[in-house]
């Protein structure tokens, strides 16, 4: 059986484990969804520092781990119910949101029996919050990815031939209400 991760690791799992050449005691979970994406559980101190845009620079860029990159999470546990999860996408870089993410570093987090199976987890992320549910049957796990969207106007359009006109434009304060729920997230992990 081939290893569906792209990595070069023995066995067909990764599961809390160090990997050659980075700091021994960062333990991480390896999931494809189908994406891959490596996973570690860290305490506030080390998620606010350095620590993961240094690793995940250097198993995006040519390395003998992950030679085709991999999307890089770092958890912290606010409590039952609650993480907070940075994602370094490969090709991407920091972003603000990755659903696959979300999802995989809840699967985590349930697994390591920080969450729980079957309960709603609210994955707060620098873009804002989602929830997860993780379930577990006999193929493994699947998990539902429960989001929001921002609407930012209701309109009303004339299309007459290759030409859109507006013929009603109305606002909506959800932009507002987005940008206020950021600031609020981000407060779990400040000092």
């Amino acid at each position: 059986m081939s290893n569906p991760l792209p990595m070069n690791v023995n066995g067909p799992t990764f599961h809390n484990e160090a990997l050659p050449g980075l700091p021994p005691e960062r333990l991480f979970t390896a999931v494809s969804v189908p994406n891959p994406h490596l996973i570690t559980i860290v305490d506030k101190e080390v998620f606010l520092s350095n620590e993961q845009f240094e690793i995940s620079t250097y198993l995006n860029s040519p390395n003998p781990i992950c030679p085709d990159g991999v999307n890089v999470s770092y958890v912290h546990s606010i409590e039952k119910g609650k993480i907070f999860v940075r994602t370094y996408e490969r090709g991407v870089g920091f972003t603000n949101a990755c659903g696959t993410a979300m999802s995989a570093s809840t699967l985590v987090s349930a697994i390591q029996g920080l969450q729980q199976l079957e309960q709603v987890v609210d994955v707060y992320n620098p873009g804002g919050r989602v929830q997860c549910v993780v379930h577990q049957n006999d193929e493994g796990y699947s998990m539902d990815l429960i989001g929001n969207a921002t609407f930012s106007y209701y309109g009303e359009v004339y299309v007459e031939e290759n030409t859109i006109t507006w013929a009603k434009k109305e606002e909506t304060d959800e932009e507002l209400k987005y940008e206020k729920l950021k600031e609020n997230v981000n407060q779990f992990l400040s000092v």
